[in-house]
């Protein structure tokens, strides 16, 4: 009789604990997977917190060479800028420093046309075709100073008339003295009126010293110089 009660309690034992084991089972299951859930959530957050922070830092690399390239270009264009500031600066010094050199006048160059007008109008072309330091030309009429500059001048009458003479010419040494006129030559330059095409072609001379350079001044108009050319010895 005891056996068949042990043998009964056995059978209604083992039903309970497999019951038991079961639910103990899937208990850890649950758990394991919600820890598990948890955990594929924690990496997709943290995947996208990487993802974020990429995408933040790229933003700010981006950001950041913008700005250096605009900071390039605008370095680049003030450097433009001022080169271009510079450039003018020396187009205009060099230009303030040849208006200087001439006084203000237009150069004379030898052997190239000169053309200006006169106080009437009237367009003239001289050419100064010859400029040297010579003994005096008349022997019966010594250069006190020594030499004589002697200017070939050709003088044209571009339009209109004009009257050629030796009196529209002045030479100053470098401290501003103004050289005497020698009149001691037979080839003056002639002071007949020209008419338009006319030319006339003779020399102009003055009283110099032999060692010093010269400025020779044309005036076209009385005591109005156009232009000037330096003789040196």
């Amino acid at each position: 009789m005891k056996k068949i009660l042990a043998a009964v309690t056995l059978a209604l034992t083992l039903p309970v604990l497999a019951a038991c084991s079961s639910t103990g089972s899937g208990s850890d299951t649950e758990s394991s997977g919600a820890a598990s859930s948890t955990s594929s959530t924690a990496k997709e957050t943290s995947s996208d917190d990487e993802t974020s922070s990429d995408d933040e830092t790229s933003s700010d690399d981006e950001t950041s060479s913008d700005d250096e390239t605009s900071s390039d270009d605008e370095t680049s264009s003030d450097d433009e800028t001022s080169s271009d500031d510079e450039t003018s600066s020396d187009d205009e010094t060099s230009s303030d420093d040849e208006t200087s050199s001439t006084g203000g006048l237009a150069a004379i160059e030898l052997n190239k046309p000169f053309t200006t007008t006169d106080s009437e109008g009237n367009e003239i072309t001289i050419t100064i075709t010859k400029a040297e330091y010579i003994d005096p030309p008349n022997q019966y009429l010594e250069a006190k100073n020594g030499k004589v500059l002697a200017i070939e001048v050709k003088w044209q009458a571009t339009t209109g008339s004009s009257r050629p003479s030796t009196t529209r010419f002045i030479a100053r040494d470098p401290e501003g003295r103004e050289a005497d006129q020698y009149y001691g030559g037979s080839d003056d330059l002639p002071n007949s009126p020209l008419v338009e095409g006319d030319v006339a072609l003779g020399m102009v001379y003055f009283d110099v010293k032999p060692s010093t350079e010269y400025t020779v001044r044309f005036m076209p108009t009385y005591n109005k110089p156009a232009g000037q050319i330096v003789i040196k010895p």
